[in-house]
C-alpha cells in the first residue's frame, strides 16, 4: 500500500485513508505508516466489497502486442466513458480526475454500457 504510483488499487487505498479515514494526504513519493497501513487493512477486512463485472472483449492470448495495446485502449476509452457517466449523474467517485464531457460520444460497447446503466440506475 503506497500513496505513490497510480495503479486502480493505490487510488483505492488513498481514497479510503484520506475520504473515508481521513489520514492527511501525501504526496506522490509518500508511502503509509505501518500504524495507517494497519488501519486501512482493518477497514477493508471488516468491509462488505461489492465488485461488478462486465466482459467487453475476449481475451485473445495469440494476440500481437500491437492488437493487445489497440484493444487495450479501447478498454481505456470505455473506463472514462463510464466515469463520465457516473460524474454527470452526480454519482460519487474515487478519481481524482475525471475525462472531459464525453455525453453523446457514440459507445464501443453499447450492450455493457446498457447493462451498467441498468444496474446503477444512472
Amino acid at each position: 500500500m503506497q500513496a505513490r504510483n497510480r495503479s486502480k488499487q493505490n487510488q483505492l487505498y488513498r481514497y479510503i485513508a484520506e475520504t473515508l479515514l481521513n489520514y492527511p494526504p501525501r504526496i506522490k513519493t509518500e508511502d503509509y505508516t505501518p500504524s495507517e497501513k494497519s488501519g486501512i487493512n482493518n477497514f477493508l477486512s471488516n468491509s462488505i466489497v461489492k465488485m461488478y463485472n462486465y466482459p467487453i472483449i475476449d481475451f485473445d492470448y495469440m494476440a500481437t502486442k500491437e492488437q493487445h495495446q489497440f484493444q487495450r485502449q479501447k478498454v481505456l476509452q470505455f473506463e472514462k466513458e463510464i466515469i463520465n457517466l457516473f460524474k454527470y449523474a452526480n454519482k460519487e467517485l474515487i478519481n481524482r480526475s475525471t475525462p472531459p464531457n464525453l455525453l453523446g460520444y457514440k459507445s464501443l460497447f453499447p450492450n455493457a454500457l446498457a447493462e451498467i446503466k441498468q444496474t446503477f440506475s444512472v
